[in-house]
């Protein structure tokens, strides 16, 4: 939230830089971890503010640049976690091989703060919105393309129903997608096969995800953030019933396809939705708060999934309330109208 505030204030150049000495900071000391506490500092602490400080203004940019084709821009950008996600473990793994676990955390801190910052230079801020809506009356383009320009002020977007109701569904989203994240390769062990069968349902997640971002945000573009938000809430519904079938490889890889589509889905269609629905006023603060409700899901999910196991020896129930809760999200979605009424408030 609280980069979001600043990139609606400073630009996001500034706001990525913070990020990038967080992210490196984070992973320098992880080099001297010696105990339990530290890693949940350096981290947890660390690392996660870096990381909020730099996938925020990056969307936020992005929304403010692309009025047209806002969900390919964001897909394309978001695609860069899924090649990320195939690519460092492996980097990653040949660096301790080679140096060790402590001087690869040292090479990849710096690594991390030279290429972040290098690149955040090249960041450039959208056009001031007077000016963009100057433009817009130039040229006749409609009364929503100004609003989405003009939009709603924080305490104008926090009167409305329907901002809570996309973070409800940020929430459930968060949570089925970091349980399924975090459990997929326990999971698919605990049913018998390999370890190295078990992180190639992860490698497919990874792989489905670069093309699914681009693919289904360029779909939101098409048929609207909404709509691919009813079908990501479907995806899940059904990845996770099929989980619910042990014993079949191809099951497992199927819901690892179907799941990743959802995941694609959701992480090409937040910010653009918050564009479309608040505008981009206190866009960066929105969707920033938007960001950290969907993370509190993303907290909870693994933590009450492995709960779960543990008290039961299976992740069937865990899988169960995932299908719950993307059917309260489908409903939720199918529920969200524009908002048709600005909420009077003092920002």
């Amino acid at each position: 939230m609280f980069a979001g505030r600043l990139v609606d204030r400073f630009g996001p150049r500034t706001v990525q830089t913070a990020g990038a000495v967080f992210i490196a900071l984070g992973y320098l000391l992880m080099s001297t971890v010696s105990t339990v506490w530290q890693y949940y500092l350096y981290y947890g602490v660390l690392v996660s503010i870096g990381l909020g400080f730099t996938v925020v203004p990056l969307l936020s940019n992005v929304a403010r640049w692309f009025t047209k084709g806002r969900g390919l821009a964001t897909g394309i950008v978001m695609s860069g976690i899924g090649i990320g996600v195939v690519v460092m473990p492996q980097v990653s793994n040949k660096l301790i091989l080679a140096y060790d676990w402590r001087n690869s955390f040292i090479i990849l801190g710096i690594v991390a703060l030279v290429l972040i910052v290098a690149f955040a230079q090249l960041l450039r801020r959208a056009p001031d919105q007077p000016k963009i809506l100057t433009a817009t009356a130039n040229t006749g383009k409609s009364l929503s393309s100004s609003f989405q320009v003009q939009g709603l002020s924080t305490r104008q977007a926090l009167r409305t129903s329907q901002f809570w109701i996309t973070c409800l569904i940020s929430l459930i989203l968060g949570y089925a997608i970091q349980t399924l994240m975090t459990h997929m390769v326990p999971h698919a062990t605990d049913i018998g096969y390999a370890a190295t069968i078990a992180a190639g349902l992860l490698s497919t997640i990874g792989i489905v995800s670069v093309f699914g971002k681009i693919s289904l945000g360029s779909l939101a573009d098409r048929i609207g953030n909404k709509k691919v938000i009813i079908i990501v809430c479907i995806a899940l519904a059904i990845a996770f019933f099929s989980l619910r079938f042990d014993g079949n490889l191809w099951i497992l890889y199927l819901a690892a396809v179907i799941f990743s589509l959802g995941y694609s889905g959701s992480s090409a269609t937040h910010s653009p939705l918050m564009a479309e629905y608040f505008g981009l006023r206190s866009h960066g603060t929105l969707y920033g708060i938007h960001q950290f409700i969907g993370n509190i899901g993303g907290a909870l999910g693994p933590f009450l999934a492995g709960f779960i196991f543990d008290t039961t020896g299976s992740y069937q129930w865990a899988f169960l309330i995932c299908v719950l809760l993307s059917i309260v999200g489908l409903i939720s979605s199918i529920l969200l109208k524009p908002v048709v009424k600005i909420p009077a408030a003092d920002l």
